[in-house]
């Protein structure tokens, strides 16, 4: 999976995110995953042109005037398959814009 691929502290820069090449190799090395090509592909394998990707410890969330944000919804300004690339975009973003509410409920 190529998510599980990924070497990604989600407060900092996408140009921070570093990719396992080889998953299965006794000698890891990680490439930047800004120019990789596991950035070009789809992020499911059926491919999907929207993924809506919520956070569930911030959805059951109890506190008596919380609202939690609205749930991400990937998709690409041209309607093609999501890649890989578009949800860490999508969702680096995300994570930035609700930093607070994510470490409220940690």
């Amino acid at each position: 999976d190529a998510f599980n691929r990924l070497r990604w502290s989600i407060f900092e820069d996408v140009s921070t995110i570093l990719v396992l090449d080889d998953p299965r190799s006794q000698n890891p090395y990680f490439s930047p995953f800004l120019g990789h090509a596991i950035a070009a592909e789809p992020a499911s394998q059926i491919p999907l042109t929207k993924i809506a990707i919520t956070n569930w410890y911030i959805d059951d969330y109890s506190l008596y005037d919380y609202e939690p944000p609205e749930p991400l919804l990937v998709s690409r300004a041209d309607g093609g398959t999501i890649t890989v690339a578009d949800v860490v975009e999508q969702l680096s973003a995300y994570f930035a814009s609700h930093r607070e509410d994510i470490f409220m409920v940690l």
